[in-house]
């Protein structure tokens, strides 16, 4: 992902969560290996602007914003792991449809899921939440046709 396209999007984020109440945090002297994290019960986000791999960032962003906007219950160390396998997934399919809205809200199209998926840097674990989302919501689809302006998003 071009940098413009990462700090427009991270902007467009941080955006998306103030209009929903959702507190943001972050502080620049964090370590580079320390994990976003969002608590629902708090509505509020630790960002962490240091993380690498740097173009993990957005997709890291909008899968904690999805973990509050869903409400899902914070992590918790005793939970069942089919419990926690559940709301990751969640905060991933709530991500895909915020980048897919990103893209709608700015008129970026794609050729190709894939061209989507190399523009956005997302992971493979989260393709099948993208079909989903592509599946069930049909107005998603207009993010795909021949694209005069997807030169330079990659």
């Amino acid at each position: 992902m071009n940098v413009e396209l990462m700090n427009d999007l991270i902007d467009w984020l941080l955006n998306i969560a103030r209009q929903h109440g959702i507190k943001i945090k972050f502080e620049n002297d964090w370590h580079s290996n320390w994990p976003s994290q969002g608590s629902a019960s708090f509505k509020l986000i630790l960002y962490n602007p240091n993380w690498l791999p740097v173009y993990e960032r957005p997709i890291s962003l909008a899968h904690e914003i999805g973990h509050v906007l869903s409400k899902c219950e914070d992590p918790n160390p005793i939970t069942a792991y089919s419990v926690d396998e559940k709301i990751e997934d969640v905060g991933n399919e709530i991500a895909v449809h915020l980048i897919l809205d990103y893209c709608k809200q700015n008129d970026i199209s794609f050729e190709s899921k894939q061209q989507l998926i190399d523009a956005f840097d997302i992971p493979y674990y989260m393709t099948h939440n993208l079909d989903n989302e592509l599946s069930h919501n049909k107005s998603n689809r207009c993010v795909f046709y021949p694209a005069a302006n997807f030169s330079g998003l990659i």
